[in-house]
């Protein structure tokens, strides 16, 4: 698919506002239902501006989502271990002209994510916790994506989210793995995670399971969406999920051929020889 092909409407302040509303109103509940924070006390859940490319909505500056007791095997895979992320998100909003008027899509995504291992209580002088950094990841989705990067994918980074965001909440143990060499790759398929995604990884972790999207249900229908080229064409209809797929359209020449499905899937699952 083509640039041109593309096509998507400027959003101005009338669209900007709703937007905002939109995204603070669905982070609002999620604070709500898992117990949510937010670092640095800030005012609002998201921060909006406009750019060329689109409304450009992301985490407050200097700000991250907070998901605490989350739980994890410990590093001796015997007790559990309840870890804490931290979570910043930005996403680029357009909007598309259809009969029943603008609908907000999503062409641009990253999800930053960091696991911390908090190792005690609050200091009693400066409120932070002593932790150390696990595991960092972000998600990226890009529409049209560059050639050869999968449409949404995941990469190594455990500098994900900026030492001194951390560092308003806690004391880092371990800073050496943030100086570290990471790779810009490998990029590896994943399935779609924005703000919404995440939440839903992170209610699968949790010991009692939370009902999704239960009392998020509302809010997460007036997000925007990703755009159906994302889906198109649909070789994995009713199929297993191959890697090929999520690089076919990164190029317009590329292809998944129905003989490369056959080959890779099955109809259904059976025990029959």
């Amino acid at each position: 698919m083509t640039d041109g092909e593309f096509e998507f409407k400027q959003l101005g302040g009338e669209h900007q506002g709703k937007v905002f509303s939109k995204f603070n109103s669905f982070c609002n509940q999620l604070k709500n239902v898992l117990n949510v924070s937010v670092s640095n006390d800030s005012d609002f859940l998201t921060d909006i501006n406009r750019s060329e490319e689109g409304l450009e909505v992301e985490s407050p500056p200097g700000a991250m989502f907070q998901f605490t007791g989350i739980p994890y095997p410990s590093d001796d895979g015997v007790d559990g271990q309840k870890l804490h992320i931290g979570a910043v998100f930005e996403q680029t909003i357009i909007g598309r002209e259809t009969d029943e008027g603008i609908v907000y899509e999503t062409s641009k995504s990253t999800m930053r994510v960091v696991y911390l291992k908090v190792l005690g209580g609050r200091n009693p002088s400066t409120g932070i916790f002593p932790a150390e950094i696990k595991n960092g990841y972000h998600f990226d989705f890009e529409f049209p994506p560059d050639d050869g990067h999968p449409i949404f994918h995941v990469q190594y980074d455990p500098e994900s989210i900026d030492l001194e965001v951390l560092e308003q909440q806690y004391a880092i143990q371990n800073e050496e793995v943030v100086d570290l060499e990471v790779l810009d790759a490998p990029r590896v398929p994943s399935a779609p995670v924005d703000v919404a995604g995440l939440t839903y990884m992170l209610t699968k972790e949790l010991p009692e399971e939370v009902e999704w999207p239960g009392k998020l249900t509302g809010e997460l229908e007036k997000l925007p969406k990703y755009p159906n080229e994302c889906y198109e064409p649909d070789p994995q209809n009713n199929q297993c999920m191959l890697p090929e797929w999520w690089y076919v359209h990164a190029s317009e020449d590329s292809d998944l051929s129905g003989e490369t499905v056959t080959s890779r899937t099955m109809d259904s699952f059976s025990n029959s020889t």
